[in-house]
């Protein structure tokens, strides 16, 4: 039984890991690169087409990956769900206290 929930809690860091490094990569990747192919866009007017880039993407991202690997690796899949709500509730806590 301790060798299931070992199992268990390996697939789940798995999820988060890959759900952090998918975070990472696209999300910071796209809003750089938002920068490089938008240079005349001030930051003040676009700051909502810009946090929508940075947490939209993963979000379709994290849930799509989730429901593709349910089946088979649950756990993992689980992981990968933890992320993204710890991620858009840090990110509706932010909205709602920096406005």
């Amino acid at each position: 039984m301790n060798n299931n929930i070992g199992k268990k809690a390996v697939g789940v860091m798995w999820g988060v890991g890959i759900a952090v490094a998918v975070f990472a990569a696209s999300g910071f990747g796209l809003l750089g690169l938002s920068y490089l192919l938008f240079p005349q866009w001030d930051a003040e007017k676009v700051r909502w087409a810009q946090w929508l880039l940075v947490i939209l993407i993963p979000e379709v991202v994290f849930i799509s990956t989730a429901v593709a690997v349910w089946r088979k690796r649950r756990s993992m899949a689980v992981g990968i769900l933890l992320s993204a709500a710890i991620l858009i509730v840090h990110f509706i806590v932010h909205i709602t206290t920096h406005g």
